[in-house]
């Protein structure tokens, strides 16, 4: 029998999760939509921390959490637009959001009554006993194994990041000389 405690917490986490994701879809007003967000991808990363998954946890605190909503956050405070006039749509998107949305849960309802529960990681003896979960293992074979895709991958995002800032300093130069 599985104790309890966690399977509550489990449920908690997700009914927040759940609560935040309807939260961002009616709240008429940006901010408070993104913090919703934010309670949102939080308890997705307790949920990843539940279920062993502490690599998952960690990236979607550092990336999601962290970075890309403190970027829409910057977003939404710097655009003309004010902050207190709620976000236009109409009810033809509204149907078809909830219309996705119905085939998303369906979707993850299915997977998650055919699926099998495994563990995803078990850690051996040899382990550091600092490292849990499975970032012991990513980071070894990230590092080993899958060394040369993971400097790749780095130098494309390096060029990309290159890329956008010659062609945003292009674009805001060219837009001077034209208002000048």
């Amino acid at each position: 029998m599985k104790p309890l405690l966690p399977l509550i917490i489990f449920w908690l986490f997700g009914a927040l999760a759940i609560l935040g994701a309807i939260a961002v879809a009616i709240l008429p007003n940006l901010i408070r939509s993104a913090f919703a967000l934010f309670l949102s991808l939080l308890s997705i990363a307790a949920i990843y921390l539940l279920a062993g998954a502490d690599f998952l946890a960690y990236t979607q605190i550092i990336i999601y959490v962290g970075a890309i909503l403190i970027l829409l956050l910057f977003g939404i405070m710097l655009t003309k637009r004010t902050l207190e006039e709620p976000a236009e749509g109409g009810f033809k998107n509204q149907l078809s959001g909830g219309f996705v949305c119905l085939m998303i849960l369906v979707a993850l309802i299915a997977v998650m009554f055919t699926a099998e529960s495994s563990p995803l990681y078990t850690p051996t003896e040899n382990s550091n006993p600092i490292s849990t979960g499975i970032s012991e293992a990513i980071g070894v074979q990230t590092l080993t194994r899958y060394l040369l895709p993971f400097e790749v991958v780095s130098f494309l995002l390096l060029a990309a990041l290159i890329g956008a800032a010659w062609l945003t300093r292009r674009n805001s130069s060219t837009q001077n000389n034209t208002h000048s």
